[in-house]
């Protein structure tokens, strides 16, 4: 598809000033609809609600070099653009040009999506050969363009989001288009690609579904389906560019490896792997009952503190007593714990809040001041809802410090400093049928003892109240 797109300096939520070409809502309307159709309308909705939380709504842009219509309504819809310039590259440019083009020619070629890790962008790739002059014309070197349809916990940057990532591709190609007009089919999507999670297609056999689309796949695409039926369980353990890096590819390769075999990605993959694991070897044959199993439980929290050095956490307990205020957030599966947290370092004798509500907890750490402590509970470190509120967190003076199991993680780049947790030793499919806080839990217990402990005769007080209400 061929569309003219004007050109204008645009600025986004955040301030950031950038060069770039509005996509009117009638040319995203087939992509969206194939979007919808590669990840289905639940997901797709979540997925478009985080971009327009980002960059809102807006009307159609109008045909560039037609007058505006007083009678004719904007094709409301979520706001796309292509970033022509970028906003760090923006600042480094001496001055504009006095006049910039009119229009742009691009051509959008397909939809692609790249993931890293929970997070997970699609888009629709652009190649304009007038755009790339144009960044000739301003001392810039090529640059990879694209239009945002959708992401999950944040938008991706670093990995290349062009032809190597493509999922969905429109066939052939027309004239160019006027963009206030251009009303095309949708493009078409690989049927394979279109399977939902209740299919016949997804609930056959992985392994059997890999060895029937062996042949259908590219050569580098092979040698990941390869790998996958003779090491499903190096698989299954492996985060996708851990499996890119084992085999020798790129993790678009690995990605688009599993949609082309039906799934919505890696994650689903591996998941499905892993279910069909146990049939693969004998099951582990494991004590059972209420005393064997606590033992189990047990046996894999003593290592929750190995990651901490001895100062990181004396200055975590220094940084609570000496808080003006300590607000603890979280969400998810982390909140009990969060709240844990809070009562008990009240009962302690350092007393601190714990917000449930999500918004209001965005409000709250946007109030806190230099001498205050934002203190953030989240394993995985990509919770949406967390994120927003971290986010919110920077935006004030206060010192940000996340308890987390995930070294490098969304939450964790925002944090200022972190605590790291070394979650009991299981196998992925463990971590999906036994997920347990308990080692928060061990923490929370361990974190409230130092502190009484700091605070000295400042606990006191909750013991005197815990004493009066004690009944015979």
């Amino acid at each position: 598809m061929t569309v003219m797109l004007s050109v204008e300096l645009r600025e986004d939520r955040s301030g950031n000033r950038y060069l770039g070409a509005p996509v009117p809502t009638s040319v995203m309307a087939p992509w969206r609809q194939t979007f919808r159709a590669q990840v289905g309308e639940q997901r797709s909705a979540l997925l478009e609600d985080h971009k327009r939380t980002r960059d809102g709504d807006v009307g159609s842009p109008p045909d560039p070099g037609s007058p505006p219509d007083p009678g004719s309504s904007p094709d409301v819809g979520p706001e796309h653009h292509i970033t022509l310039v970028t906003p760090p590259e923006l600042e480094q440019l001496s001055a504009l040009p006095q006049q910039l083009p009119e229009a742009l020619e691009v051509e959008l070629i397909g939809l692609g999506t790249v993931q890293d890790g929970e997070a997970e962008s699609w888009f629709v790739v652009v190649e304009s050969d007038q755009a790339q002059q144009l960044r000739r014309q301003l001392d810039l070197g090529p640059h990879t363009l694209h239009v945002t349809v959708g992401f999950a916990s944040q938008d991706i940057h670093h990995l290349p989001k062009d032809r190597s990532a493509l999922v969905a591709a429109q066939p052939g190609s027309g004239a160019a288009l006027s963009a206030q007009t251009t009303q095309a089919a949708p493009p078409e999507a690989p049927a394979t690609s279109q399977a939902g999670p209740n299919s016949p297609a997804l609930n056959s056999s992985v392994r059997v579904r890999i060895s029937s689309g062996l042949g259908s796949l590219q050569p580098s695409e092979q040698r990941v389906a390869r790998f996958a039926l003779e090491e499903p369980e190096r698989v299954v353990e492996s985060t996708a560019q851990e499996l890119a890096d084992l085999i020798g590819v790129s993790r678009t390769t690995v990605v688009r490896t599993c949609r082309s075999l039906g799934c919505t990605g890696y994650p689903q993959f591996r998941v499905a792997l892993a279910r069909e694991a146990p049939a693969a070897g004998e099951p582990e044959q494991r004590e059972t009952g209420l005393r064997a199993e606590a033992r189990h439980i047990v046996e894999g929290l003593h290592h929750v503190f190995d990651a901490v050095r001895d100062e990181e956490a004396q200055q975590l307990v220094d940084r609570i007593a000496r808080a003006h205020r300590v607000l603890v957030v979280a969400n998810g599966q982390s909140a009990p714990c969060a709240m844990d947290l809070s009562l008990r370092l009240t009962a302690a004798g350092r007393p601190a809040e714990f917000l449930a509500d999500a918004l209001a907890q965005q409000v709250a750490v946007r109030l806190l001041g230099e001498q205050d402590l934002c203190l953030a509970i989240s394993s995985s470190g990509v919770n949406d809802i967390t994120l927003r509120t971290l986010q919110a967190a920077r935006e004030s003076a206060a010192h940000l410090m996340l308890i987390t199991s995930q070294e490098e993680s969304p939450a964790a780049e925002l944090a200022d400093s972190s605590l790291m947790l070394v979650p009991p030793p299981s196998s992925f499919l463990e971590s999906l049928q036994e997920l347990s806080r308990l080692h928060y839990t061990l923490a929370v217990e361990a974190l409230a003892q130092q502190v009484r402990l700091r605070v000295g005769a400042a606990a006191q007080q909750a013991v005197d109240v815990l004493a009066e209400n004690i009944i015979d």
